[in-house]
């Protein structure tokens, strides 16, 4: 019932991908035995049957052989792509193959969730409830394409604020985790020139290596401007008021 289900969706879906007219019988019986077996194994259409399909047709349903013809052949052609791309090229091609990989990305980085959670049972089956036919992305796949997916946000928010910043405040903040590990996270905020709206982007969240001392914390946060192009673009940095951090923007000359 379910693979029923699944392929009357696909045919919907898949409209715009009709197969080619359908040939009469008179057309047909003027044509070679040759051309009509060809005819035949390309599209899956047998002539006795016409009348049949063609009635479907007209009710806008594409023969399904067509349907999977054309499916078979778009995934075998992305796997030979994905094949003969070089190794450091693969994360990018498979996700510009394959667009809902971006969502379990988003998802772990938004929430804190591990990669393995794609492989728990309890979240692949909610999943199946809004969308049956959704493809959970295997573990090792979001291995590969996490990283490549970073880069790719890095270079969006990078273009965000090329093109639609004049200044930006900075929130700076070093917190640490559970195991005593020290981070510093940086979080960009501006209105943007094409429409005035508030943008939020999370810049970095960054190893604090060495000592939590005003001129680190200094060479942590030019890094960060450096990378992202707003070293003269910085207006106002909010931060906590312990002596590092205002060292720090003593340092720097910053306005917090």
């Amino acid at each position: 019932m379910q693979n029923t289900q699944k392929t009357q969706n696909i045919q919907r879906e898949l409209l715009i991908h009709c197969h080619p007219p359908l040939k009469k019988e008179s057309e047909s019986e003027t044509s070679s035995t040759d051309t009509t077996e060809g005819s035949n194994e390309d599209t899956g259409v047998s002539v006795s049957n016409y009348s049949a399909l063609e009635k479907e047709q007209k009710k806008g349903k594409p023969n399904p052989l067509v349907i999977n013809k054309y499916l078979n052949l778009e995934f075998a052609s992305r796997r030979q792509l994905i094949q003969e791309t070089a190794k450091d090229e693969k994360p990018r091609i498979i996700l510009e193959l394959y667009p809902r990989f971006k969502h379990p990305h988003e998802m772990m980085a938004l929430d804190c969730q591990p990669f393995s959670i794609v492989t728990d049972e309890g979240f692949t089956t909610l999943m199946k409830v809004p969308k049956p036919r959704y493809r959970m992305p295997t573990l090792r796949k979001v291995t590969e394409t996490i990283v490549e997916a970073y880069k790719l946000q890095v270079l969006q928010i990078k273009k965000e604020l090329d093109e639609n910043a004049d200044y930006v405040n900075v929130t700076m903040v070093i917190w640490s985790s559970r195991n005593l590990g020290s981070y510093i996270s940086v979080t960009g905020q501006w209105a943007s020139k094409a429409n005035g709206k508030l943008k939020i982007r999370c810049l970095a969240v960054w190893s604090m290596t060495g000592s939590h001392t005003g001129e680190n914390i200094d060479t942590h946060l030019k890094t960060v401007f450096t990378e992202y192009g707003i070293s003269t673009k910085v207006f106002v940095i909010l931060r906590d008021n312990a002596s590092n951090m205002a060292r720090a923007m003593f340092i720097g000359e910053y306005t917090a």
